[in-house]
């Protein structure tokens, strides 16, 4: 499988040293755009982010790029790997329960966004962290 990229997806993706910071870039912008998306009023709309992902996005201060680095990935049902972008995020929410954060569905809506607008095959990976000191009602 052959993926067509354009010369700058292809310069700033692969040969540029600073991958971290491109992701940032993209994760913020589409954070940035969630959040909106999910302000506005949704009976005169079809939005194109799930409610969950706004359930979610309330509790989140910031996303952080930690790492980003080419995977090979072997899928059981195709017999060659297939390479991806593996970006590795560390959620930063508040929260007064403990325990890790759910934030599944952003993040797929992040992966979704990420992809269809650079076409890079795309994993995100991510962990979380509660910044709320304080867990007392």
């Amino acid at each position: 499988m052959k993926y067509i990229l354009t010369e700058s997806q292809y310069n700033l993706v692969v040969e540029s040293q600073n991958r971290v910071q491109l992701f940032q870039e993209l994760i913020d912008t589409n954070l940035s755009y969630i959040r909106n998306e999910c302000e506005k009023e949704t009976e005169n709309y079809v939005r194109d982010v799930s409610d969950y992902s706004c359930d979610q996005v309330d509790q989140v201060e910031k996303i952080k790029v930690m790492n980003v680095d080419w995977s090979a990935v072997k899928h059981s049902n195709k017999p060659e790997e297939h390479k991806y972008m593996n970006v590795k995020l560390m959620v930063y929410y508040s929260s007064i329960y403990k325990g890790d954060f759910d934030a599944e569905d952003l993040i797929y809506d992040l992966k979704q966004m990420i992809r269809n607008s650079t076409g890079i095959p795309l994993l995100l990976n991510y962990k979380s962290t509660n910044t709320n000191t304080s867990f007392e009602w």
